[in-house]
């Protein structure tokens, strides 16, 4: 996987899981879990994963590929991780919900709010 300095890059796109309280990815074994479960989803799935990334509030990853590849990517961690955390922490989640969209205005609505996962495509 290689470090990609700049925000964006021709052909990718960025996803990002939002955590449900700040500071929950500071545990180190929960960063650590989240890191090397996106990694392996990547080379399992043959996804080019340039960076991913993560903060107190959550994870970033940018991407080779559309949208698609991007949330497909997030759903897969988002399910696998969070099912790993409430295993080991009852009653407890890894990630906010998303936000049902009540007042879409088009197709791509979800990729403007503050969902748990958000997606930005650059496809040049």
């Amino acid at each position: 996987m290689s470090d990609d300095e700049s925000p964006t890059r021709p052909g990718s796109t960025r996803v990002r899981l939002n955590a449900s309280a700040p500071g929950i990815l500071a545990d180190r074994a929960v960063h650590d879990m989240v890191i090397a479960s996106a990694e392996a989803i990547a080379e399992r799935t043959g996804v080019p994963l340039i960076s991913i990334d993560a903060d107190d509030k959550g994870v970033t990853a940018l991407v080779e590929g559309n949208r698609l590849v991007a949330v497909g990517l997030a759903a897969e961690l988002r399910r696998l991780t969070g099912a790993w955390f409430s295993r080991h922490n009852p009653g407890q989640r890894l990630w906010i919900d998303p936000h049902p969209d009540d007042e879409s205005d088009g197709p791509d609505s979800d990729w403007d709010d503050d969902s748990s996962w958000r997606g930005e495509h650059n496809p040049t």
